[in-house]
């Protein structure tokens, strides 16, 4: 069993692996995975969140490398949150710190199955 530390952390399904071109440079990509849970909102009805997590460029081949092993299975995911700031827009990105992997859900949660 793994063990978490201190930080956050994107519970959900591990549902995509994405690269994304640049618009100005279709030489240079923005990689995100993208994991998503179902919920039901205050009237019954079933929704889902998605979440689309930033992949550093050089941690690419070892999340990469998880995709055909966790996709549609629970995960857990360190995240850090920053903002943003580009000419005059500013955001906040959620991303996978560096060197952080994507663990399935199992090996770090121990659930009681009385």
């Amino acid at each position: 069993m793994k063990t978490l530390g201190f930080g956050n952390y994107a519970i959900g399904v591990f549902t995509e692996f994405e690269s994304t071109p640049w618009k100005n440079d279709p030489s240079k990509f923005n990689h995100h995975i993208i994991i998503s849970q179902e919920y039901q909102d205050r009237y019954g009805n079933p929704q889902t969140e998605v979440l689309r997590i930033e992949v550093m460029q050089d941690d690419v081949q070892a999340v990469g490398s998880q995709v055909t092993q966790l996709r549609r299975k629970q995960v857990v995911c360190p995240i850090r949150f920053e903002m943003k700031k580009f000419n005059d827009r500013s955001w906040m990105s959620v991303s996978l710190p560096r060197q952080g992997l994507v663990y399935p859900y199992e090996t770090v949660i121990k659930t009681d199955s009385k």
